[in-house]
């Protein structure tokens, strides 16, 4: 048998003909994959471009509502120090003093 004959591609006892067919199969599969993948993988891209945008969103009302509670921290302690000075002194000293006192033994 001449191995450019036609009967060699037509016959379906020919190993190009069986070689030729496992790989239009293999082509479908592909296609079919593709087809049910990439839908799947667009969906999931649109998911996590929400959950990203989520995750902004709490993270920027996160940021402000901190601020707000440091602010009002410093204005309570600013209100503190102004209403008993010798008090507010006494307590940095002791916490500095502390804080001395721990660095102290670090270093040793």
């Amino acid at each position: 048998m001449n191995p450019e004959s036609p009967e060699e591609f037509t016959n379906p006892d020919t190993p190009r003909t069986r070689v030729g067919e496992a790989l239009d199969k293999a082509q479908a599969r592909l296609h079919r994959l593709r087809e049910d993948v990439l839908p799947r993988l667009e969906s999931l891209s649109a998911q996590m471009d929400e959950l990203g945008t989520r995750g902004k969103a709490a993270a920027r009302s996160a940021n402000r509502q901190a601020r707000q509670k440091l602010s009002s921290a410093a204005d309570q302690t600013s209100a503190y120090v102004a209403e008993k000075p010798l008090q507010s002194m006494a307590i940095a000293a002791a916490a500095g003093a502390a804080l001395a006192l721990l660095l102290g033994r670090r270093r040793r």
